[in-house]
């Protein structure tokens, strides 16, 4: 179970009065909140309907049903505005680089899920600074690159 700590930034999607009792807690099932330029949806756990069951398990199951296809709908439509923001492509490989300098490192490959980008890497920039730009690619990878590489 989890606990929303600041309902001005977290939307609650699902509860429970019924787990609420069971774990003496809000009963809080799903969640959705804003994060950099996405959206991060979070469950409790994992309930499924099977034939036989019924009532707060076989209601929660088809609550669950009805939010994944709810999120892939929700997806579909922002597409367009997250495609806006990551509008550009390297136009050769580049690596992340931890500061807008020739001598700087590459990002620490703990931080990132890959530290190259190719030509079919779609990034927003955030930042200019002298030659550099500093992006995020698709899969929240952040770093500076050669300007001139986009």
């Amino acid at each position: 179970m989890f606990e929303v700590l600041d309902p001005r930034r977290v939307q609650v999607l699902m509860s429970s009065k019924q787990v609420a009792r069971k774990y003496k807690g809000g009963g809080v099932l799903g969640v959705r909140f804003r994060y950099k330029d996405g959206t991060v949806i979070h469950v409790t756990g994992h309930f499924y309907s099977q034939p036989g069951q019924r009532g707060a398990v076989a209601a929660a199951g088809r609550s669950f049903e009805q939010l994944s296809v709810n999120v892939v709908t929700e997806k579909r439509a922002d597409n367009g505005r997250v495609r806006r923001l990551y509008d550009t492509a390297p136009r050769r490989e580049v690596t992340l680089q931890s500061a807008p300098s020739r001598a700087a490192a590459p990002v620490p490959a703990a931080t990132v899920t890959q530290q190259r980008l190719d030509t079919r890497s779609r990034v927003r920039v955030l930042k200019r600074k002298g030659g550099y730009a500093r992006v995020r690619d698709e899969q929240g990878n952040e770093g500076w690159v050669d300007a001139s590489a986009l």
